[in-house]
């Protein structure tokens, strides 16, 4: 079998430890609540399956109504579908069926996520600016392909620290 580019892409993909992962929606009445919390032991909701994804990787969570990090997730699981009997009840949006069982890695930043407010694009863009380096993986100096409706991208290692140390100084 010819080492074709699709074969390439899926292998580095695999090496990647980082994402972000947005949740819900930039009109103000489909916004996440400012006062929500996230909870020590979480479920993330995808519309297809987040085959790359794999446990132990991290995921930043981003309120893309508010363009705020909202946590910083370990993934505990692979992927799972939801019980029909809460899509059935309304519990769970039959729109995103599959699920990965999270831990969240800091809770007091969670807490107060909206009081830190951390743009992320903006800081995607003092990244590049300060460092010249890429964001995503595989390379883009931006976040587009979150507002291009990709559910989760893969990040940069080294963007994934900054956005850890940006976390810790607030």
């Amino acid at each position: 079998m010819a080492l074709g580019s699709k074969f390439i892409f899926t292998t580095n993909i695999f090496l990647m430890t980082h994402w972000i992962k947005q949740i819900g929606l930039s009109q103000p009445a489909l916004r996440i609540p400012e006062t929500e919390k996230c909870d020590y032991i979480r479920t993330v909701d995808f519309s297809e399956i987040p085959d790359r994804i794999k446990i132990g990787d991290q995921l930043f969570i981003y309120a893309v109504g508010h363009q705020y990090l909202y946590a910083h997730l370990e993934v505990l699981s692979i992927p799972f579908e939801g019980h029909p009997e809460e899509f059935a009840s309304g519990a769970r949006n039959k729109d995103y069926p599959w699920l990965l069982l999270c831990r969240n890695l800091d809770k007091g930043f969670s807490d107060q996520w909206f009081e830190r407010k951390i743009n992320l694009l903006e800081s995607a863009r003092q990244y590049h600016n300060e460092t010249g380096k890429l964001v995503t993986s595989p390379g883009a100096a931006n976040l587009n392909g979150l507002m291009a409706g990709n559910s989760y991208i893969g990040l940069q290692p080294e963007f994934a620290q900054y956005l850890l140390q940006k976390m810790s100084k607030l």
